[in-house]
């Protein structure tokens, strides 16, 4: 939506969405969470937010949905005790810190089958208390070693069929390697295209 000010200043104010249906859900290993689903909803834009505020979600599920191309921004104003976020196999082309902004209580993050190219360094930083992300069977061919850096209780980072990174990263000691295997992998992926 644009808002049109008397100086003729157009300022685009986010577009909003609901959730479609609010459930009891068993995730797999997050637990039993409030669920706010969102299944059919387009979200082709970076400017989409939530049209309400609900105390009680736990857990935010837009899995399958082709039509959400970017996470919406602000998530925390409207699902301040965000645990769970799921966005599995949908179209989503890149994520942004603004979709993470202040979501300290989330804890399991799956964002696989989707077409994240980058990982920026500061993507991930406002999940402190995240202990899951899946990352995996997306097109990443970028990606900062430091981006799951503060991460103090991240477990497992899954990573597998991206361009050049194709590992799951277990517990504190290996995910301190991920600079390096992702510097590696990215190396040999690039001399392998240019050769």
């Amino acid at each position: 939506m644009i808002v049109r000010h008397s100086s003729s200043e157009e300022v685009t104010q986010p577009r909003e969405v609901s959730c479609e249906t609010i459930d009891y859900l068993q995730w797999e290993v997050a637990g039993v969470h409030t669920t706010c689903i969102v299944n059919t909803a387009s979200i082709d834009v970076k400017e989409f937010t939530f049209a309400s505020r609900i105390e009680n979600i736990t857990g935010l599920d837009f899995d399958a949905n082709k039509k959400v191309e970017y996470l919406p921004i602000f998530i925390h104003e409207k699902f301040p005790n965000l645990e769970a976020l799921s966005a599995y196999d949908c179209s989503i082309k890149e994520i942004s810190k603004e979709s993470f902004k202040e979501l300290n209580k989330l804890k399991v993050l799956w964002l696989s089958g989707n077409q994240i190219q980058k990982i920026e360094s500061d993507v991930f930083k406002d999940l402190t208390l995240l202990e899951i992300v899946d990352l995996s069977l997306n097109q990443i061919s970028s990606m900062k070693g430091d981006s799951f850096e503060g991460l103090k209780h991240l477990k497992a980072v899954g990573l597998k069929g991206n361009m050049c990174i194709n590992q799951l990263f277990i517990g504190e000691d290996q995910l301190s390697t991920v600079d390096g295997i992702v510097t590696a992998k990215c190396a040999e992926a690039a001399t392998s295209i240019v050769t």
